[in-house]
């Protein structure tokens, strides 16, 4: 009988423990299943969203323009919101309600970033009749808006006198302001005389070609190769595509000028090209040595001789050690050493650079916060009744954050199992024509096809230093070997996407799939100065690519560059 009393026991209480328990464990691996489903989708529509920002950007020449630039912004935002809706099964006229589950969007760029968040507005502001209303009159509600620049910037002040300055990803500043009588109003980028002095000591400027293709108008050709004709057997003529051709280029007003000969229908003559298409930048002769570098280094002389002469010459009342400090040392001064750190501009270490991150970091701290805390000030306006928390993000996140040109996305408040899901996506821009990563400056071989020797691969920096004579490369950045996309309409006006390569090398295998074989402790930064060859052709590729930059909402004075 005690073994039945136990029996039932057993059966009366374990068992039911057990299916509770059961239940609860599924109920678990479903949530953490729907929401590493929700991360993968969120992730997705933010890697759409960075494409179509690359995608509206490369070939835009008015991407320089702040309007413009608001308009690709809002065309990737466009992309995110219709992706994550179509993966969450919410497309069409539903992905409307989607947006209460999106509390911020960041979107961070050269010099300032932009953040997609809920803000009141004025649901209308005239009559049925067409009257004017009066204020008070007026309907306020709330939606998603892209609001306005916000650079990264920082005010310094000492008394009555004071200076702004607006950062960037890299060392290019704005500074102004006002010093005792002395106003403060210039652009330009920081740089010690070592590294302006590794830039092409000789001022011989760089030799650039790029592989292209271009439309021309030609005769068109049957399938079997026979020249095309109407029924009157005239030469039906139209826009073809030529073969991949290496030509010369140089940088002109921010973008790539081609030197092309021999195009049907064409004079010689420098051409810019789009989607294909030529168009003449000028036919008179042009050098087809490029001296962006030379140029870079001797703006950013100038730049640092105003530096030195506004801030540092013995007529101000305040020097800039008293207002820009960190340890009681100028991060402006490219001299200054503390605790053992130089302020060398381009060491991610320096002085300056800490300093800069820090200012980055607070600011979009400070602005996100906000733009969250009026998110849930306002969440039954938006639909919700969902309190957002944002989520930590890590040092390696922010690092990022502060580094790159990224977007960045929060979603929160949809349910997930027994859990409300609440986390963020972070997606970076590798090809933007707003700033140039130091650390994706890739070398390809400079020497002749007809030479034995020559390299097909184009190798990262650590694989030159470890493997290779640098006198034999040239650097350029990782966008100029990723794929060109263009359109073509074939003989029945069909619209056909196609691809090709500006840069014909190969992709090195060890660069890109076996990095281990360069690991080392050293940063870049630290390889660089046991290389001086390679240290040359790494920063006149760098000042190359920065000079010609887009800058599409930097401040516009009348001494920048």
């Amino acid at each position: 009988m005690k073994l039945q009393h136990l029996t039932i026991i057993f059966v009366v209480i374990i068992i039911p423990i057990t299916l509770i328990l059961s239940a609860y464990i599924g109920n678990q691996i479903d949530t953490a299943s729907l929401q590493q489903s929700y991360n993968t989708k969120l992730m997705d529509a933010t890697h759409d969203a960075v494409v179509a920002f690359e995608l509206n950007t490369a070939n835009n020449i008015y991407s320089g323009n702040a309007d413009s630039m608001r308009r690709d912004i809002t065309a990737a935002i466009n992309t995110f919101t219709s992706t994550l809706a179509t993966n969450l099964g919410m497309s069409g006229n539903n992905s409307e309600a989607l947006m209460p589950y999106i509390p911020a969007i960041l979107i961070t760029l050269y010099d300032g970033y932009y953040i997609y968040s809920p803000s009141e507005y004025y649901k209308t502001n005239v009559k049925e009749n067409g009257e004017e209303v009066s204020s008070d009159d007026m309907k306020t509600g709330y939606k998603h808006i892209l609001k306005p620049y916000i650079y990264y910037s920082k005010k310094y002040e000492n008394g009555n006198d004071y200076i702004i300055v607006n950062y960037t990803l890299d060392n290019y500043i704005t500074v102004y302001g006002k010093i005792g009588e002395t106003l403060i109003s210039r652009s330009g980028y920081l740089s010690t005389p070592s590294a302006r002095a590794l830039i092409d000591i000789d001022n011989n400027g760089e030799n650039l070609s790029e592989t292209i293709k271009y439309k021309y108008q030609g005769q068109l050709k049957n399938e079997d190769g026979t020249p095309m004709v109407d029924v009157d057997d005239n030469p039906v003529v139209g826009t073809l595509v030529g073969e991949l051709k290496n030509v010369p280029f140089v940088y002109r007003d921010s973008q790539k000028v081609y030197y092309i000969t021999g195009a049907i229908g064409k004079k010689d003559g420098w051409y810019t090209l789009s989607n294909l298409t030529l168009n003449l930048y000028s036919d008179q002769g042009m050098s087809a040595t490029d001296y962006s570098a030379i140029q870079y280094r001797n703006k950013s002389e100038d730049f640092m001789k105003y530096i030195k002469e506004k801030f540092q010459g013995d007529g101000m009342k305040k020097s800039i050690s008293d207002i820009v400090e960190i340890d009681k040392k100028a991060i402006l001064d490219p001299t200054t050493i503390s605790n053992g750190i130089s302020n060398d501009f381009e060491n991610p270490e320096s002085l300056f650079n800490q300093h800069k991150r820090e200012v980055i970091r607070n600011s979009i701290q400070d602005n996100m916060n906000n733009a969250m805390a009026i998110y849930n000030a306002n969440a039954g306006s938006l639909g919700t009744s969902s309190y957002f928390s944002m989520p930590k993000l890590s040092e390696t996140d922010w690092e990022k954050i502060v580094t790159n040109v990224n977007i960045v996305t929060f979603m929160q408040g949809l349910s997930v199992g027994t859990k409300t899901y609440n986390n963020y996506a972070i997606v970076t821009s590798t090809n933007n024509k707003q700033y140039v990563d130091p650390n994706t400056i890739y070398f390809v071989d400079t020497r002749p096809e007809s030479d034995p020797h020559k390299d097909d691969n184009y190798h990262t920096l650590e694989h030159i230093n470890a493997d290779f004579n640098a006198d034999n490369y040239i650097g350029y950045k990782y966008a100029d070997f990723k794929k060109v996309k263009y359109e073509i309409k074939d003989q029945n006006d069909n619209v056909i996407t196609n691809y090709y390569y500006r840069r014909q090398e190969y992709a090195c295998y060890d660069c890109i799939v076996s990095t281990n074989k360069f690991e080392d402790t050293k940063t870049k930064y630290e390889i660089l100065q046991n290389n001086e060859s390679l240290k040359k052709k790494y920063y006149t590729a760098l000042a190359r690519e920065r000079y010609n930059l887009d800058k599409p909402t930097k401040i516009f004075l009348q001494n920048e560059f």
